[in-house]
């Protein structure tokens, strides 16, 4: 397994009261699977993702990528890259510079990191823009800058916070389409964090569904449609129903 989550679990503490985002979270993620955290806000989604990240600490359980312990390891030691929802961008820099951010700061060398920016921005199709600054871009193209940035350090698990959320429904799809593509290209392993059930159906070769910081159901697309298992999922999904009937004709097309 490229990730293993073993119950893992969160707990804020504010003065004397205690709230348990994440509650004995267990989860493995393959090689080259996309998997689409799905819930609604304040279900504990994103903060397992910050957990697998390094930006929160667990209260308990253990996080492993590649068989290695994360627990401990600060984010930058991590073998992971986070696209947030916020984008992010370093504003008073260029596209080639926020894209180059992350490989100077492990002292790449100058010809290899040049190489490798122009190659990211050829996939993410922002070549020719190198120069431009975040506010000059749209949002989608800021979105593509956030990616390419990620994916510049060639990361074994790649981080998504519903990236695609402050852009319109129009440059969504697209961005869809985009992160299915590099996804198979480059045999990315990715956690999508989403509460827009499209969005996990069209994207996810697995979905989880959590309420509470609890797994209610996990499965491919076709097995929530087929067999949601509780009412909250039917709920959830959009009233998923199965209706009665008899096949009284087959019609072949010709």
């Amino acid at each position: 397994m490229q990730v293993s989550i073993r119950d893992l679990t969160k707990i804020f503490k504010e003065r004397r009261r205690e709230t348990v985002a994440v509650d004995h979270f267990s989860l493995e993620v393959k090689s080259g699977q996309l998997v689409t955290l799905l819930g609604s806000s304040g279900c504990g989604k994103t903060t397992i993702l910050r957990m697998i990240a390094g930006f929160e600490s667990p209260s308990s359980g253990s996080i492993f990528i590649s068989g290695k312990e994360m627990n401990g390891l600060p984010p930058n030691k991590r073998p992971v890259a986070m696209v947030f929802q916020s984008y992010a961008l370093f504003p008073h820099m260029s596209v080639f510079e926020n894209v180059a951010f992350g490989l100077r700061v492990r002292n790449v060398p100058r010809k290899e990191l040049r190489e490798r920016v122009e190659k990211i921005l050829q996939k993410v199709g922002l070549n020719g823009k190198e120069k431009r600054g975040p506010n000059q871009l749209s949002g989608g193209e800021q979105q593509r800058v956030a990616l390419a940035r990620a994916l510049v350090v060639n990361p074994e698990v790649l981080l998504c916070d519903e990236p695609f959320s402050n852009i319109d429904q129009s440059l969504r799809i697209k961005m869809r389409e985009e992160i299915k593509r590099l996804q198979k290209e480059l045999g990315l392993t990715i956690l999508f964090v989403t509460h827009d059930q499209e969005e996990a159906f069209y994207l996810s070769d697995k979905i989880v569904l959590i309420d509470s910081g609890k797994i209610i159901q996990e499965g491919t697309p076709k097995e929530f449609y087929e067999n949601p298992k509780t009412e909250f999922v039917k709920d959830f999904l959009g009233g998923l129903k199965k209706v009665n009937g008899e096949l009284v004709r087959v019609v072949a097309l010709a």
